[in-house]
């Protein structure tokens, strides 16, 4: 619709910029049309020339408004992007990473004892005592919180350690750094928890660790540290029978 409004002005314009010429040929001698005819022709090319700047600092302008949304839309893209990749990793219940995140991180470790760097590490294995009597009894609801208190707990003993849900009972911490020195001391914590909990019915949580040896994969680590969960926990199971 502009276009065509634009090709019927144009007559109008061009014949407005012939008599102007002319007007001002007879202003200043006598009306000639030679001259008005040149004056008609460099306001044609005067008026072509704005409408050619027009035109460019339009396109530049849209250009430049192009280039923003582009970029405001990559920046959207890669915010999304980036949080997709953090709530893939993140178990929803507990808010602490989950098994896919593990394994990424042996994944990591396991490249680095084929390369002969790989740091000392431990590894814990938890397992939450009753849960299935709390969902039977109490219903999925208190199931579930009582899965985030049993994590809470983990994750206050194992601050400088990522804790991970791997299972639906089942959490693991990854000890290096300043918690592998001190994991006699976690361990010790956890136990002292553990017995009071068994004395006033609070969350058991069964635990087992075993250290890096010099094995050739993480997944020798997580074996042992398995094996000795589920001996801490039957060992567990049979303390709690003998206080009732």
């Amino acid at each position: 619709m502009n276009k065509e409004k634009g090709i019927l002005y144009a007559p109008i314009f061009l014949l407005c910029f012939f008599f102007c010429g002319y007007v001002a040929v007879g202003l200043f001698g006598s009306p000639d049309i030679i001259m008005a005819s040149i004056l008609f022709g460099g306001s044609i090319f005067v008026f072509i020339m704005m409408i050619l700047m027009y035109r460019i600092t339009q396109a530049i302008i849209e250009s430049e408004q192009m280039e923003y949304k582009y970029k405001a839309a990559e920046e959207e893209y890669c915010r999304r992007l980036s949080k997709a990749q953090i709530e893939a990793n993140i178990d929803a219940l507990t808010g602490v990473k989950n098994r896919h995140a593990y394994r990424i991180y042996e994944e990591r470790l396991n490249a680095q004892i084929e390369m002969h760097r790989a740091p000392e590490f431990a590894i814990f294995i938890f397992d939450v005592n009753d849960l299935k009597k709390v969902n039977d009894n109490e219903g999925h609801k208190s199931g579930d919180q009582f899965l985030r208190d049993a994590c809470k707990i983990i994750c206050t003993t194992f601050k400088r350690s990522p804790v991970f849900r791997v299972g639906g009972d089942e959490f693991v911490a990854l000890c290096q750094g300043d918690d592998f020195g001190r994991h006699q001391e976690l361990i010790k914590q956890m136990n002292d928890h553990n017995e009071k909990a068994i004395e006033t019915g609070g969350i058991v949580i069964a635990m087992g660790m075993s250290c890096y040896q010099n094995d050739e994969k993480v997944a020798q680590v997580y074996e042992r540290a398995d094996q000795k969960m589920y001996e801490n926990k039957s060992c567990l199971k049979d303390k709690s029978k003998k206080l009732k």
